[in-house]
């Protein structure tokens, strides 16, 4: 099973751009771009929007959710591990409002920015407010987030109050006694397409991770980010189409809601944070 997401985002609610001036760049060109793709190869994915930008984009946004599923990033794509439970609630309950009157839909989906989302706290704050499936916990340790779950396969996350939430966590590999990510983000856009396509067919279960400025060249040079986050923000966005076209090419996707539909829940472990 390989389950295709996209994180929908500006690149200055990019964690590596935060700096850059608001304005300087609309990401809707690819997302345009991204959009044909899928449908000219009937691509199934899941769209993790962020509540901010949804607002300055709501049109994008409505006709998006006329053909893909949706989830939440949050509204302000802040990391969960700096905000309070108040705060995250919060945020939690701004983007789900906000993507809710702009879809019309139930929003049941969410996903943390940067897999930030590590403490028991919050999750029990995810089902209180209706959220049945995330994809926010990671079996490695991000620049942003910390490894929470022991392997990086479906699970069950135990709530307050009985409540079980369904997880999809990203994949991750074993290289030079490290666990590291292989098929999203950065990862994805840096490291050689013969090592991601070895690694998604030695797994049963691979979720992919994407993002729309992943593939834009002419990233803008404003604002103060460090010389570090620029080289990580454009590393690999010259190749990134092309990987995705091999992706495509050799595996089939779908999306989040599909994915949890065909797994057999019953025979996933019940984990407590």
């Amino acid at each position: 099973m390989n389950v295709l997401t996209v994180d929908l985002e500006d690149i200055y609610d990019s964690l590596l751009s935060k700096n850059v001036a608001p304005n300087s760049y609309n990401v809707s060109k690819r997302v345009k771009q991204l959009l044909d793709v899928f449908a000219h190869n009937g691509i199934k994915a899941t769209f993790f929007v962020v509540g901010a930008f949804a607002l300055r984009n709501e049109e994008l946004v409505y006709e998006i959710s006329k053909h893909y599923d949706i989830g939440s990033h949050g509204y302000s794509h802040d990391l969960a591990g700096k905000m309070t439970a108040a705060e995250f609630e919060k945020d939690l309950q701004q983007s789900l409002k906000t993507l809710s009157d702009i879809t019309k839909k139930d929003i049941v989906k969410y996903r943390s920015p940067g897999f930030s989302l590590c403490k028991r706290e919050y999750i029990d704050i995810l089902a209180k407010n209706g959220i049945e499936t995330d994809c926010s916990l990671s079996a490695m340790k991000h620049s942003f987030g910390q490894k929470v779950l022991s392997s990086a396969v479906p699970c069950r996350l135990e709530c307050e109050n009985n409540k079980i939430i369904k997880e999809l966590p990203p994949c991750i590999v074993r290289f030079a006694g490290m666990n590291i990510g292989f098929n999203g983000g950065g990862y994805l856009r840096t490291l050689p397409y013969g090592l991601i396509k070895r690694n998604m067919n030695a797994n049963d279960y691979n979720l992919v991770y994407i993002h729309p400025y992943d593939f834009e060249t002419n990233q803008p040079k404003t604002g103060n980010r460090t010389f570090v986050r620029r080289i990580k923000s454009r590393a690999g966005v010259k190749t990134m189409q092309t990987k995705l076209n091999k992706l495509i090419r050799d595996f089939e996707f779908t999306d989040v809601a599909t994915a949890v539909e065909q797994i057999d829940w019953q025979k996933t472990k019940i984990i407590s944070i």
